[in-house]
């Protein structure tokens, strides 16, 4: 799992510098790169605050499917 997380993180991480170095590139300005990251946010928190809320209960007593002795390991 930490490898594809950290593939995961260093595509996001270089995703962010190209854009970033792409929009400076084009208009040689700071300008554009922080209002693109500010409606980013602002988007996707909009998206966030769209969302149900998580405070409902999907699927009641959901832990009493699990059995209490732990299942051996599959070598």
């Amino acid at each position: 799992m930490g490898s594809s997380f950290g593939w995961q993180a260093f595509g996001a991480g270089a995703g962010m510098a190209v854009g970033a170095c792409a929009l400076f590139w084009c208009f040689n300005s700071y300008t554009a790169i922080i209002l693109v990251s500010t409606l980013a946010s602002v988007g996707g928190a909009a998206i966030i605050m769209s969302m149900e809320p998580t405070g409902r209960i999907l699927i009641p007593n959901w832990e009493d499917s699990i059995p209490k002795i732990p299942a051996a390991a599959d070598d």
